[in-house]
């Protein structure tokens, strides 16, 4: 087969030129069966993260209200026949340089929900959208976390609408290997993971259990890039309200760029090293963890091989998705449990919510602030999490039933999702009439060809 255009996203780091040589080899492949091939480095393009304002599609429907280079590489990924992503493997997942545009690609969907591959995604905004193909690197062959890359992709090629998708891993050892293994993603079409590759996820990631109960010190890091208040400060806060009723020492921290950046790595290492218990709380974006959580877990990990800074720790994480389905945060669940095992922490669980915006918006789970669907299911698993964690005993099979419940009770989970496509459109125009957008202009399709 051949392809008119075809787009290469190379998601290196400064770091990574020991990995150009494969992007070479992959450049002449695609040359091969493209008439145009391009490469855009995107560490070399200024692109601020994303903030979770959903400006893109409310207020400038398919373009982000933030003007930098990302309106161009928007424009060279919809009108290209085949878009291949070239990155290294972190922990499963993609490098923070990939993952930066990534979080932000979602001008090029449409806010509204609908079924495909018999769960609830957003629905495409283009009629048209290219092949996906990533080649994935690690210095050395990781089946495990190769696995994960792969079923990460296949998420992203649901969310997207692409036609066929294929990724790979390839590391330096496959030598004369690689331009084979390069030349059989042209064609390839690999399967889309399902539900069932999915839970085993969440309900295989065991913690360590100890029949020692005592107090320590926990820290919440939110990883939310929203400003003000997010639905994963209020659970992760609803948490350590539950640990400091029962004698825990309690801290939080919020990531942002400054903390990220070299002058703020020292606050972040101290608030880190006098903590029991890291618990780790984001949205999911892209169905991995957002760009700043996937920066701050590479950077710890760093400095970990460095000074020992997390080893012996527990880690508890919190993902909350905007599907009902909460075990669409299984990636992103994996990818931070792979993070704890490198740097020699001790698992603690995870809470998988599904409808987390829905259910919280930023606001009380309960009481006269509460807005949306009740959150009592939620309450519920927090209250198992924090005896687990206090007693250090295994109650997360409890806490993944709990979540997959109706938030309703007197719904059932597939009347639920039934009608949450529904709720979601009223919600969605509300919100886009306030900036005088109706449902025609949020459907505009500014890179259209």
């Amino acid at each position: 087969m051949r392809y008119e255009k075809v787009t290469v996203l190379n998601g290196l780091g400064a770091g990574d030129g020991r990995y150009e040589y494969m992007l070479e080899l992959l450049m002449s492949e695609l040359r091969g069966v493209s008439r145009e091939v391009s490469v855009i480095t995107l560490r070399e393009k200024k692109l601020t993260h994303c903030v979770g304002c959903f400006g893109c599609w409310l207020k400038t429907p398919g373009e982000c209200v933030y003007r930098d280079d990302l309106e161009g590489i928007l424009k060279e990924y919809i009108a290209s026949d085949m878009v291949v992503v070239f990155t290294p493997v972190v922990f499963g997942g993609y490098s923070p340089e990939y993952k930066k545009f990534l979080d932000r690609i979602i001008p090029l969907i449409h806010p509204n929900f609908g079924f495909f591959k018999k769960e609830i995604h957003h629905k495409p905004r283009y009629d048209r959208y290219p092949r996906l193909v990533a080649v994935g690197v690690q210095d050395r062959h990781d089946e495990h976390e190769a696995s994960l890359f792969r079923t990460l992709v296949g998420r992203n090629a649901i969310n997207f609408h692409t036609p066929s998708f294929a990724a790979t891993v390839v590391s330096p050892g496959d030598g004369a290997n690689l331009g084979k293994a390069f030349r059989g993603l042209m064609e390839r079409e690999d399967p889309y993971p399902r539900k069932e590759d999915l839970l085993p996820l969440l309900m295989g990631s065991d913690p360590a259990t100890s029949s020692e109960a005592r107090a320590g010190r926990a820290l919440l890091i939110v990883g939310s890039p929203k400003k003000g208040s997010s639905t994963s400060a209020v659970v992760g806060g609803e948490l350590l309200d539950r640990l400091s009723a029962t004698g825990w020492d309690t801290d939080s921290i919020t990531l942002s760029p400054r903390l990220l950046r070299r002058e703020g790595h020292d606050e972040l290492f101290h608030r880190i090293q006098g903590a029991d218990l890291i618990v780790l709380a984001f949205p999911l974006y892209i169905d991995s963890p957002p760009f700043l959580v996937t920066r701050a877990i590479q950077l710890l990990d760093e400095e970990n091989a460095r000074s020992g800074l997390l080893a012996g720790k527990r880690c508890f994480v919190i993902s909350n998705n905007g599907f009902p389905e909460a075990y669409q945060n299984g990636p992103a669940v994996a990818i931070c449990r792979r993070f704890a095992e490198a740097g020699g922490m001790r698992w603690a669980g995870e809470l998988a919510i599904g409808s987390g915006e829905a259910l919280c918006g930023g606001r009380p789970l309960r009481g006269e602030e509460h807005q949306g669907p009740p959150a009592d299911h939620v309450i519920r698993a927090l209250d198992m999490v924090a005896d687990a964690i206090i007693q250090g005993r295994d109650t997360m099979r409890q806490v993944h039933e709990t979540m997959a419940l109706s938030p309703i009770p007197i719904l059932s989970f597939p009347l639920w999702r039934r009608i949450f496509p529904m709720l979601g459109k009223k919600h969605w125009l509300s919100d886009a009439r306030k900036y005088g957008n109706n449902p025609r202009e949020m459907r505009a399709h500014p890179y259209a060809l």
